[in-house]
């Protein structure tokens, strides 16, 4: 039986971040070719605003794994963002987002240039120009203003490889897919209809 990493070339690093919602989604987007065309996106939305994108790839213990963040220079260092919405003043770091920015911090390795990690939680998009004049005049990877809050993340090695290797199991042919960790996203999901897991018992089979 081919590994599905076989099938799809290369594993995203926001792939992995997903599996943690539900794997089995995944499994039916990227291998069945499910995929939707989503609405503009807020990386979309930022990349308008002028901010660039870095193409990183490189192979994790034999899946080959594929990114492409947001950066944004000062001076001697780079900052690699994982953007997303929300509300700012109460926002943290999030599972998905430690894993999206472990990813990253394999495929970096050990680079002579500084750069920093960092999770970018805006209100609504044009919110990230405080933000990067934040960055700008402070070389700060942390930080709270009017409608966004840079949340800077430190990621050794090991921590990275802890946190994306039992994801690469899938990817690489160990297990199979495992459903959703919540009952309750299987309510608004487009696939419950025809979800093993699902049409079993009407709801999420426990994760193994």
């Amino acid at each position: 039986m081919r590994a599905p990493v076989e099938s799809v070339g290369w594993v995203r690093a926001s792939d992995l971040a997903r599996q943690l919602s539900c794997e089995y989604r995944v499994h039916l987007e990227r291998l069945w070719g499910r995929e939707r065309a989503p609405p503009r996106s807020l990386y979309a939305d930022l990349r308008a605003l002028g901010l660039r994108a870095e193409r990183l790839e490189g192979v994790v213990d034999g899946a080959p794994l594929v990114a492409q963040p947001l950066y944004v220079d000062l001076g001697g260092m780079r900052v690699y963002l994982r953007a997303r919405r929300g509300d700012p003043s109460g926002a943290r770091v999030t599972v998905q987002d430690r894993v999206y920015l472990a990813a990253l911090r394999l495929l970096l390795g050990e680079r002579r240039a500084r750069y920093c990690l960092a999770v970018l939680v805006v209100d609504a998009p044009a919110s990230v120009r405080g933000a990067l004049e934040y960055l700008s005049s402070t070389g700060k990877c942390t930080g709270l203003g009017h409608g966004w809050r840079l949340l800077g993340v430190h990621i050794d090695e090991e921590e990275a490889y802890r946190l994306v290797r039992p994801l690469l199991s899938f990817w690489l042919g160990e297990r199979p897919p495992r459903p959703a960790a919540r009952p309750s996203a299987c309510r608004t999901c487009p696939y419950r209809d025809e979800c093993p897991y699902y049409k079993r018992e009407g709801a999420p089979a426990p994760r193994p």
